[in-house]
């Protein structure tokens, strides 16, 4: 495996993962004619998002349900038909989803611990090895989004859901997000055919302005999501020493209520990380480094997976620069991305922003073509 291979594309979130995952929207929300929009494009690169729920049920677990399962195939087959990579991305497993996270930062994940469910998501690899073992080199696998866990319980996970994979496909790629939510790369993986994965959002108080889920799922209401005046970048965020102020004082959080005293300490972290800090190209590649220096230092081959800007608030100018700064830093150093997603708020279709300049598709569809622009020049 090269470390010059360089895939760019968009993830199909919201479909087969965070959604109704029910008719008619699994039946609408994507399409071919996406893929061969993207490939039209000069992108070459789809991240395919997919929650077990959707194939498989916990009261049935083991029982995978092959209707539901055709929608996978169909999406790989449309990559495939257009020379475009798949990889193919477990959003949530069985005791474990970034979703749930986010909603609820006292909720304690049972997956890396709990032996049943750790069998379970080896058997989900197992099938998919099985099912696509004759795809070519089109098709790589994720095997779980975002984790938040101990390094050594992650790592243990990488290597038995690697090795239920191994049992049937010798050299299928394999993506592993860093731990920490995609930030902190993961060493001592010996497979020549693993890759790792990072995500770029951020600073969280810019790319995330006006998302009500996150981070924690409840910072906005500390107050961030009603700015009195706009986030901007490059600049300093406003205010967060005022909300700081607002928050208990620290030694009074261990009497707060589980779920309050989680909320309380995240909004402290996020607060105090940020306050006064200006947020710069310099800042940004400055985060990337610790992955630049382990792909220097192991030869493995590194992407980003998600990147993005929630649109719906966010100053256009502002947001532009953050998208031509993060995709200069990855085209110097020779990292591909996956914008997350191309439909929807962080996507360069149909974003909700009537004021945006937008171009109207065949399917009536509205494109910010702008946005497209500068994804394009970074290739």
């Amino acid at each position: 495996m090269s470390s010059l291979d360089r895939w760019c594309g968009f993830n199909f979130g919201n479909w087969l993962s965070q959604s109704s995952l029910k008719p008619p929207h699994i039946d609408k929300f994507y399409k071919e004619d996406d893929v061969a929009l993207l490939s039209d494009w000069g992108l070459n690169f789809v991240r395919l998002p997919v929650d077990y729920m959707f194939f498989e049920n916990d009261e049935n677990p083991g029982v995978y349900n092959e209707e539901r399962l055709s929608y996978v195939d169909r999406a790989i087959s449309w990559c495939s038909k257009y020379d475009v990579h798949v990889n193919l991305d477990m959003h949530e497993l069985p005791g474990y989803g970034i979703s749930r996270v986010a909603g609820d930062r006292s909720f304690k994940p049972t997956l890396w611990t709990q032996e049943d469910l750790l069998k379970r998501s080896e058997d989900m690899w197992r099938m998919f090895a099985k099912r696509y073992v004759s795809e070519g080199d089109g098709l790589s696998f994720n095997l779980i989004n975002e984790p938040i866990a101990e390094m050594s319980l992650y790592q243990r996970f990488i290597k038995r859901m690697i090795g239920a994979i191994r049992e049937v496909d010798r050299e299928r790629l394999i993506f592993i997000d860093g731990c920490d939510v995609a930030r902190t790369p993961v060493p001592d993986i010996a497979d020549e055919r693993v890759a790792q994965s990072f995500h770029m959002y951020e600073p969280g108080w810019f790319t995330h302005y006006g998302a009500f889920w996150a981070p924690g799922g409840y910072l906005y209401e500390a107050g961030c999501y009603i700015y009195e005046e706009p986030a901007r970048y490059p600049g300093v965020p406003p205010r967060m020493e005022r909300y700081l102020d607002r928050l208990p004082p620290e030694r009074y959080f261990d009497r707060l209520p589980p779920r309050r005293r989680a909320l309380m300490k995240n909004l402290h972290d996020f607060f105090s990380r940020y306050a006064g800090v200006r947020i710069d190209r310099s800042w940004l590649e400055n985060r990337i480094e610790p992955w630049l220096k382990f792909r220097e230092e192991t030869g493995t081959l590194i992407h980003c997976g998600e990147m993005g800007v929630y649109a719906l608030r966010v100053d256009r100018e502002s947001q532009l620069n953050w998208y031509r700064d993060v995709l200069d830093i990855f085209k110097k150093h020779n990292i591909g991305w996956a914008l997350w997603n191309l439909r929807g708020p962080f996507g360069v279709i149909n974003h909700r922003r009537e004021e945006f300049p937008t171009e109207k598709l065949p399917s009536g569809d509205l494109l910010d073509s702008e946005l497209l622009q500068i994804l394009q020049s970074s290739l």
